[in-house]
């Protein structure tokens, strides 16, 4: 059973697994996670492998594509078609047998650092900042972004001109509650950490506080601007 100090973000799920080498063991290939400050595990880079191998092994799929692009594996593989529950029992055991190496990043890193980390260790499509801040600071925090984003007092504001794919709307509300909360002599030039920060001391306070946050942003939104909101959220 998954632990619950494991915290997985669902994404797009592919039907993919670790492959099958010529001898018959299962490639893994490595895990970087991050430890948070309450001791949670933070899959960075290998989510969508760890999440398909645990969804096969709840029968959520049959295999398919086995080999796929790979010369040296027959296309009539018998295992084809199988859900884990139809492999023969030694099959089952192997796989539920196979150890994972596992590189995880001490919660004691510097905020930068783990970006940097993330940035340089993430295989798949390149994230932007906010993206992987999303990531290691999942919770109450990525939670409130997400909904702020979403209002239609926010969307009205901005038009919705700011990227939600690569959440740029999410960044900006994210800078607005930085200097909020933080205040602007928190701020020494690093606006990585600085961020990073915010999302820290937003995961620890009460709801309330989020929801007079969120007062606050409505009154700032609905307040008549001099210069169109999307030109004061542009970067430099």
């Amino acid at each position: 059973m998954l632990s619950p100090v494991l915290l997985l973000t669902p994404g797009p799920g592919r039907k993919c697994l670790p492959g099958m080498t010529k001898k018959g063991r299962w490639d893994t290939p490595v895990l970087y996670l991050a430890e948070a400050e309450d001791g949670r595990i933070i899959v960075v880079d290998g989510l969508q492998r760890l999440t398909t191998f645990l969804r096969y092994l709840s029968d959520d799929f049959s295999l398919d594509g086995l080999g796929y692009g790979k010369e040296d594996i027959p296309r009539d593989n018998p295992l084809l078609g199988n859900r884990f529950s139809d492999l023969p029992l030694n099959l089952q055991e192997r796989i539920e047998d196979t150890q994972l190496t596992l590189y995880i990043l001490d919660s004691k890193a510097p905020h930068r650092t783990k970006l940097d980390i993330f940035e340089r260790m993430n295989s798949a499509e390149p994230l932007t900042r906010q993206q992987m801040r999303n990531c290691l600071f999942k919770g109450p925090a990525t939670l409130w972004l997400r909904d702020a984003a979403e209002s239609e007092a926010f969307l009205k504001a901005t038009d919705g001109s700011l990227n939600k794919k690569t959440m740029r709307d999410r960044e900006a509300i994210n800078r607005f509650c930085a200097f909020r909360l933080l205040g602007y002599k928190r701020y020494r030039g690093n606006m990585d950490s600085f961020l990073a920060e915010c999302l820290e001391e937003m995961n620890n306070i009460s709801s309330d506080e989020l929801n007079f946050n969120s007062l606050i942003l409505l009154l700032i939104l609905q307040k008549p601007f001099t210069r169109p909101v999307n030109d004061l959220l542009k970067k430099d």
